[in-house]
């Protein structure tokens, strides 16, 4: 089991003390934080995040999932080059997504989902070699020119601070849910 699946599984746990509108508001934050904190030229590396609730059935099945779709210049990606031009439109389209598609759906009723894992479908060993906008080279690991490892971490973070504001806040299960 890896570094970040431990960590979605101990945030998971303490999730189940807050309401169904605290957890929500909690993954927004995250998921928002992760995709701003990545970095992005196209905004391509940035659209392939996902929220998987309950360490999902099957992540791989997710459009999302299959990378590089979408790719350069399909929407909301745009070119190579561009400089982050785009950066507010992948925000707002993948925070929407992960809205729409496992926040909302998953969090509510009596038995929400409490264990998420922040996932991004770009390969460990893909060379993204060429010369980047200004010409310089780059490192070779598209992963880590775009900082996805920070920006889980930086996801991580924010999520837990709200978790921490929401509890001093007394907004909080006095029966957590198991």
């Amino acid at each position: 089991m890896g570094r970040w699946q431990q960590r979605a599984d101990r945030y998971g746990e303490q999730l189940g003390a807050l309401y169904n509108r605290n957890i929500r508001e909690t993954l927004r934050a995250g998921v928002t934080t992760l995709v701003e904190n990545t970095k992005m030229d196209s905004g391509r590396a940035a659209a392939h995040w996902m929220v998987i609730p309950n360490k999902g059935g099957r992540p791989g099945s997710y459009a999302q999932m299959n990378f590089p779709n979408p790719d350069y210049g399909q929407g909301p990606v745009g070119r190579r080059g561009d400089s982050g031009r785009n950066s507010g439109k992948v925000i707002k389209a993948v925070v929407e997504r992960e809205w729409s598609r496992a926040i909302s759906n998953t969090v509510k009723g009596r038995n929400p989902a409490t264990r998420f894992m922040f996932e991004s479908s770009v390969p460990e060993i893909w060379d993204d070699s060429e010369k980047d906008s200004v010409g310089d080279a780059r490192s070779g690991s598209y992963r880590d020119n775009a900082r996805l490892a920070y920006a889980q971490q930086a996801a991580l973070n924010r999520m837990q601070a709200k978790f921490n504001a929401l509890v001093e806040a007394n907004k909080y299960r006095v029966n957590v849910l198991r």
